[in-house]
């Protein structure tokens, strides 16, 4: 995952968040909020489930401040919420302020 921001000083920047494992993503639905998203993971056979998570900023504690001067600023997605998804087929959508996600088969 990616972090893009446009600086007046220093143009169109493009910044490493973090990694998400991808085998048992189907699909990934990134929420206008900015810091949430939701993945539909295939568990097994014949489980789905629907998984949102937020994006926080990592603290560091004061001994490892400079080490964290060094590295940049680091980032974890944290699980939330977890649900079952009945459906065969699934498709969502956030709502435009971002915080209503609407799942539909």
């Amino acid at each position: 995952m990616y972090q893009m921001h446009n600086d007046k000083m220093l143009g169109f920047l493009v910044k490493k968040v973090g990694y998400m494992s991808q085998e048992k993503i189907l699909s990934f639905y990134f929420s206008p909020a900015g810091n949430i998203f939701c993945t539909f993971e295939q568990e097994g056979l014949n489980r789905k489930n629907l998984n949102f998570y937020i994006i926080q900023k990592q603290e560091m504690e004061e001994k490892d401040k400079n080490l964290l001067a060094s590295m940049g600023e680091t980032f974890e997605f944290r699980k939330t919420a977890k649900h079952d998804v009945q459906a065969g087929r699934f498709a969502g959508e956030w709502q435009e302020n971002g915080r209503f996600f609407v799942q539909f088969d």
